[in-house]
């Protein structure tokens, strides 16, 4: 029976993520990991093809656990957009290199900004606003675009830059688009126009 191995690909994967969260995906190489497991490069070109093969995956565990984050609400779940928006906005305060490794690092290329809106993953979280707020469908939607952009913008900004973070401030802005938002979706564009 050959001996067990003392460096799992699991043991590769989370240290590899560990890397991401301190210091962000420049720095995570075969290298780092191995001085990270005290052990030699050998088992990472082992269980991986190569860096790209393991940051995929390395995406995909950041991605779990940025949605995991997210969804977790505690604030206001009567408004799920609100509670998601501000937890975005928290995430990348948080997490400033996994946030900028998942959205700014080029893996939306060659996709459409509707693409990201329109995921799968999106479809429990707009059936909640389109009930809550007694929205259609495609108005849930519609408010759900509006806002995100808004979101991915304030969580951009605090990510990219040593700015403070004024939850309450953040969460008043938040809260006046929303409404804003709402409005104009339920009186209807014809009516709006005038002020465009």
């Amino acid at each position: 029976m050959p001996p067990k191995a003392r460096i799992t690909k699991d043991m590769i994967i989370d240290a590899a993520f560990e890397l991401l969260k301190t210091d962000g995906i420049e720095i995570v190489n075969a290298r780092k990991i191995a001085e990270k497991l005290n052990c030699s490069t050998q088992p990472i070109m082992y269980y991986f093809s190569g860096m790209n093969e393991l940051k995929s995956i390395i995406y995909k565990k950041a991605d779990a656990y940025h949605t995991a984050f997210i969804m977790d609400f505690g604030y206001d779940e009567s408004n799920p957009l609100l509670e998601i928006g501000i937890r975005y906005i928290r995430f990348a305060v948080m997490e400033k290199a996994i946030f900028k490794f998942l959205f700014q690092s080029d893996k939306f290329a060659d996709k459409e900004l509707l693409e990201i809106i329109r995921d799968e993953e999106l479809r429990p979280v707009l059936e909640i606003l389109s009930q809550a707020i007694r929205l259609s469908p495609g108005q849930a939607e519609a408010l759900f675009e509006q806002i995100f952009f808004m979101v991915h913008g304030i969580a951009s900004l605090l990510a990219n830059n040593q700015m403070t973070f004024d939850e309450a401030h953040i969460l008043n802005l938040l809260k006046v688009g929303f409404k804003g938002a709402v409005l104009t979706l339920k009186a209807g564009e014809e009516k709006n126009d005038k002020y465009i």
